[in-house]
C-alpha cells in the first residue's frame, strides 16, 4: 500500500498563528503571574490569620437551598468545598465507635501491617501502606455512603 500520508504540519503552523495573531502573550503571562501571585497573597493572608482558605458551608444550607451568591462565588474560585454538619454528631460518634469496634474485632491494624507489602497504590505515604478495602465496606462507610445527604 502506497498511501500517502497528510502532512499536517502546515496545518498546525497556521493554527497557531490564528490562535495567536493579535495576542501579546508576554503580556498575558505577566498577567496571569499577577494573579497568581495575588491569590497567594490572599491564601497565605487567611492562613495567617487562621481563616480558612477553602469554602465551608453547612449542609442544612444546601438542603434548603440557601447558599449565597458570595458562597457559590468562593467555590468557583477555590474548586472545592468543605460541607459541614452532614450528619447530626451523635450520628458520627455512634458511625466512629462502631467503626472502632470492627478494627478491634477483626485484629484490623495487625492484619494490615501483615499485608504492607501487597498494595502499593498508597506506596508513596511515610506512615505505612493503609489497607482501606475492609473499612471501607464496614457497615459505618456504607451506611454514610448511601446517606441521603451525601
Amino acid at each position: 500500500m502506497n498511501e500517502k500520508i497528510f502532512d499536517t504540519a502546515p496545518f498546525i503552523v497556521e493554527a497557531k498563528k490564528n490562535l495567536t495573531s493579535g495576542i501579546d502573550s508576554q503580556k498575558l503571562f505577566s498577567v496571569v503571574t499577577d494573579h497568581m501571585r495575588r491569590q497567594i497573597e490572599e491564601i497565605t493572608d487567611k492562613h495567617q490569620r487562621s481563616e480558612s482558605v477553602i469554602p465551608e458551608i453547612n449542609f442544612s444550607a444546601i438542603k434548603n437551598n440557601d447558599v449565597s451568591r458570595s458562597d457559590i462565588d468562593a467555590i468557583h474560585k477555590r474548586g472545592c468545598i468543605i460541607v459541614r454538619n452532614v450528619f447530626d454528631r451523635q450520628q458520627a460518634e455512634d458511625w466512629n465507635h462502631e467503626l472502632g469496634a470492627y478494627l478491634d474485632e477483626n485484629n484490623y491494624f495487625d492484619c494490615a501491617r501483615e499485608k504492607a507489602g501487597l498494595d502499593n497504590y498508597f506506596g508513596d505515604l511515610q506512615d505505612a501502606t493503609p489497607q482501606i478495602f475492609g473499612v471501607y465496606w464496614s457497615r459505618p462507610q456504607v451506611m454514610a455512603r448511601q446517606a441521603e445527604s451525601m
